[in-house]
């Protein structure tokens, strides 16, 4: 019987002699990748304790496709209370950083009306774009292709990646070297349906600790 056993999980494991007879080790079943672009840590008490924290919040305006844009961002507002940052694009002059923020996410496709509805009913945004970190405990809420394509990552405290419907699961290279990592994120999620849910708790967590 023990046999058998051994046998059957012999091409999962390694039999290796110990002090107090015989132990099984898991083997390597695969290649892990070098870096990957989000940690999946964060989905339990770590993550509800850090969303109460930040002190300003930048977010993606490609963003506004998703169906919970607005009902997260008035979250944050309400809460805290604070105005969102909305982000710009990185690169060239000055005009990138004096974009009024309601233009750009009008841009992505947000609705005018509903723009201006939210800006004068809650007061939503800041009124320019931000293309850093403006305070030192900043989180970035942020779609994977822009997180992809941006270079000043490392000024923000937590980085929030939305996945959304056409995420890519990210692949490993075995042909790229070190000096290609880059900074993980801290969080993923899978929209902001489920950012704005964890944001709640965080908020009542905050709330009972007090």
């Amino acid at each position: 019987m023990l046999l058998t056993l051994v046998l059957r999980i012999a091409p999962l494991f390694l039999i290796y002699p110990a002090a107090n007879g015989y132990s099984l080790l898991p083997t390597k079943s695969r290649q892990m990748p070098k870096a990957l672009y989000n940690s999946n840590v964060g989905k339990g008490d770590d993550t509800i304790k850090e969303l109460n924290r930040f002190t300003s919040i930048v977010i993606d305006p490609s963003l506004v496709s998703d169906s919970a844009f607005w009902d997260y961002c008035i979250l944050p507002n309400q809460q805290a209370p604070m105005r969102l940052h909305v982000l710009g694009e990185e690169g060239g002059n000055n005009v990138n950083k004096k974009k009024n923020a309601n233009d750009v996410l009008v841009d992505c496709g947000a609705d005018r009306e509903d723009v201006e509805f939210y800006e004068e009913s809650y007061g939503v945004f800041e009124g320019k774009v931000t293309l850093g970190a403006p305070t030192s405990v900043t989180g970035l809420v942020v779609t994977k292709r822009t997180f992809d394509t941006m270079d000043a990552i490392d000024a923000f405290a937590k980085i929030i990646l939305v996945r959304g419907d056409d995420y890519d699961d990210y692949e490993d290279d075995e042909e790229d070297d070190d000096d290609t990592l880059r900074r993980i994120a801290d969080i993923d999620v899978s929209s902001l349906g489920e950012l704005r849910a964890l944001t709640i708790c965080s908020y009542a967590y905050l709330t009972k600790k007090s």
